[in-house]
């Protein structure tokens, strides 16, 4: 959020709950809480305590933490849906089967892959104690 748009919205909260309510070192926190949303998120945020909120009693810094952390778990939630749905998607599955038949023939999930990798680490670790494999070209 630009400070212009900070700026905005404070001026909307003084005009309902007064200068006092808004003191400079009031604002520093606020800004603190808040710098990191989006312009519009904190539009409204600002709506939301304005409309539901009396005129004597103006919101504390906690206020706008909660609904800070509330809009970041909307955020949070919305991505995890995306990417569940992405992850469900045929195509995604395709992908990941073809490349499991393809390096780990045998193997139908990637937690049985994963097993199969380790394997196949320790056995190389035997045969060479330098074995690196993160170095492994192949897995690059």
């Amino acid at each position: 959020m630009t400070s212009s748009e900070l700026n905005e919205q404070i001026l909307r909260l003084k005009t309902k709950f007064g200068e006092k309510a808004f003191d400079v070192e009031s604002v520093a926190l606020i800004r603190r809480e808040v710098i990191n949303m989006r312009g519009e998120e904190f539009r409204f945020l600002v709506d939301g305590l304005i409309s539901t909120r009396l005129h004597s009693r103006p919101p504390l810094v906690s206020d706008f933490r909660d609904a800070r952390l509330a809009v970041e778990k909307r955020i949070l939630e919305a991505t995890v849906s995306a990417a569940s749905r992405a992850m469900s998607s045929p195509v995604f599955h395709s992908g990941l089967k073809s490349y499991l038949e393809k390096e780990f023939p045998g193997c139908r999930t990637l937690n049985e892959a994963v097993e199969v990798r380790r394997l196949q680490i320790q056995v190389a670790k035997a045969n060479d104690p330098s074995y690196d494999p993160m170095e492994d070209p192949k897995w690059q």
